[in-house]
């Protein structure tokens, strides 16, 4: 029995892809979900051109399209016969390549499920192992990365082996010609709110705000076991997957690398990278974003929350009722009063009840709060001019700031900081240059 053995009794999960036993040594699994992407050797070559690993590694590569599709697995046929011929001439001593071909159903076809049968193959080899501490790492099939990615990553866990997971450093190209100028400036302004959303996040004291990007992340295997594993999603998987990690405690982030995602076009999810950049051109009045002064109200509202502890149900009440409609309406909507009491109920001191409280107003509710705030609250603006309002209120060296899109995505970019919850007397969050 190993120590996800009780993960794969409950949860429903595919044939074994890798009939050989793994290597004792094996310690990190990178797992690519891969759909009509044509540089998928581009991807794993920068995989293979990494530094040298201390332990083992595998790569599991997954071609996938929906049932039915002909076209797409002729596509796909041919993409697996050219991987299989650049794995047979690329072989390393501690990487190992493979890769498949799968059809999944109609129903649930997308990056979710894909990403979700090479994850789950990955905590099978860790099982098979009993190697509860191993590296599960999500990577996407248009990405490269620097050569000390999965030295840097196997470093990290080897110093921080209670680390559940990390979020690693991610750049976007924002200049070249393999794009089409206007494709550049897009993912220049989505990397931009990306960067400004994280940094406001973390402004008002909320203790989970990390990137969740699917190509650029690493979990714990048994980590990955407990919060039941990679969703289904269509889209958005990455984000809901790591709202269960992050909460766990010790999630950080890993910023001494870099993965370098495409700035590419897609219709393939209806959110995400290439959803954005796809939007961000056709819209004709500009990449509007959330207003900073939006974060403000959730600065106070969680500057509030150690007060919250052990209150009596009509001060929740009376609180509700005198800040903003918008926001009071959503608090109303989300049955706040009943939620901080459920808190307070099985709660044994503050730093439980606290731990408790953002476990209920998570990172999904944050979001959803702040779309509710700019239905009539705020007004949506564009995302330079919230970047440099961000920075003012940031920072004085930043007041009255006026920074180019450009220069603002080197700052944002520079201020590379190692967040980390801190449980003090006046339970405040910190952020640790």
């Amino acid at each position: 029995m190993g120590f996800a053995s009780g993960y794969f009794e409950r949860y429903q999960t595919r044939e074994p892809l890798i009939n050989e036993a793994p290597d004792s040594n094996l310690s990190l699994v990178v797992c690519i979900p891969s759909y009509n992407e044509n540089n998928i050797i581009r991807a794993i070559e920068a995989l293979y051109c990494c530094t040298p690993l201390q332990n083992k590694a595998k790569v599991i590569i997954l071609l996938n399209y929906t049932q039915n599709n002909e076209p797409m697995k002729a596509f796909h046929e041919r993409q697996l016969i050219e991987t299989q011929q650049w794995i047979s001439k690329h072989q390393r001593a501690d990487i190992q390549f493979h890769v498949f071909l799968k059809a999944l159903p109609a129903k649930d076809a997308g990056v979710g499920l894909a990403r979700k049968i090479a994850m789950d193959e990955a905590l099978r080899l860790f099982n098979l192992l009993d190697k509860r501490n191993g590296i599960i790492v999500g990577y996407d099939a248009d990405c490269t990365c620097k050569p000390n990615y999965l030295a840097e990553i196997e470093s990290f866990f080897i110093k921080n082996p209670r680390a559940p997971g990390i979020s690693v450093y991610f750049e976007h190209p924002t200049e070249g010609e393999e794009f089409e100028p206007q494709i550049y400036k897009a993912i220049l302004q989505y990397e931009l709110y990306l960067r400004y959303y994280i940094e406001a996040l973390r402004y008002c004291g909320f203790p989970y705000a990390f990137q969740t990007l699917g190509s650029s992340f690493a979990v714990r295997a048994d980590a990955y076991a407990s919060q039941g594993g990679m969703n289904k999603r269509k889209a958005g998987e990455d984000f809901y997957f790591l709202h269960k990690i992050i909460p766990l405690g010790r999630y950080d982030e890993l910023n001494t690398t870099a993965v370098y995602p495409s700035p590419r076009i897609s219709d393939r999810v209806p959110f995400g990278t290439g959803a954005a950049v796809s939007d961000i051109i056709s819209d004709t009045e500009g990449y509007k974003v959330f207003n900073p002064k939006s974060f403000e109200v959730l600065k106070g509202f969680f500057s509030l929350v150690p007060k919250f502890y052990k209150a009596e149900n009509a001060f929740i009440h009376k609180y509700i009722e005198t800040i903003g409609p918008s926001f009071a309406e959503f608090l109303k909507s989300e049955k706040m009063v009943e939620a901080v009491a459920n808190c307070n109920a099985n709660s044994s001191n503050i730093n439980v009840f606290i731990r408790r409280f953002y476990a209920w107003f998570n990172g999904l509710l944050a979001l959803q709060c702040l779309n509710k705030l700019h239905e009539s609250a705020f007004q949506y603006v564009p995302v330079a001019e919230a970047s440099n309002g961000l920075l003012s209120m940031l920072d004085k060296q930043y007041e009255q700031a006026n920074y180019s899109e450009n220069e603002l995505l080197k700052i944002f970019r520079q201020r590379v900081f190692k967040f980390k919850v801190s449980w003090k007397e006046n339970y405040s969050f910190e952020l640790i240059e």
